[in-house]
């Protein structure tokens, strides 16, 4: 979901949305996976349910975090274009807008 003000910006669908990248926080911290996991509906009407583990290096830091944020975001994207019938998100996904600054409006810093 919309992550606020706290969370790191990325592209989805082309447009910079607020991710929380604690899923990520929490694999580089403890190890454990990270699984992007994406439940679908068959031709024959039974569920089916498809998962991409994603690697996160141990103790990584922010510009690694967001990488891996970002894959997440091109996983969940690519299933989206792929199924967008089978596509629900109940909330305003950009919501939370990026911080006006010079690097973001085009200027200089």
């Amino acid at each position: 979901g919309d992550a606020g003000r706290d969370g790191v910006f990325l592209p989805y669908f082309g447009v910079q949305a607020s991710l929380t990248d604690l899923p990520v926080r929490l694999a580089a911290d403890t190890g454990a996976p990270l699984v992007a996991a994406f439940c679908l509906k068959g031709p024959d009407g039974r569920w089916r349910t498809r998962a991409e583990p994603i690697p996160v290096p141990a103790g990584a830091d922010a510009a690694a975090r967001h990488a891996v944020l970002a894959r997440w975001a091109s996983l969940l994207e690519a299933e989206v274009r792929a199924h967008p019938e089978q596509h629900v998100w109940n909330h305003r996904r950009w919501r939370t807008r990026p911080a006006r600054t010079p690097a973001n409006l085009g200027g200089s810093p």
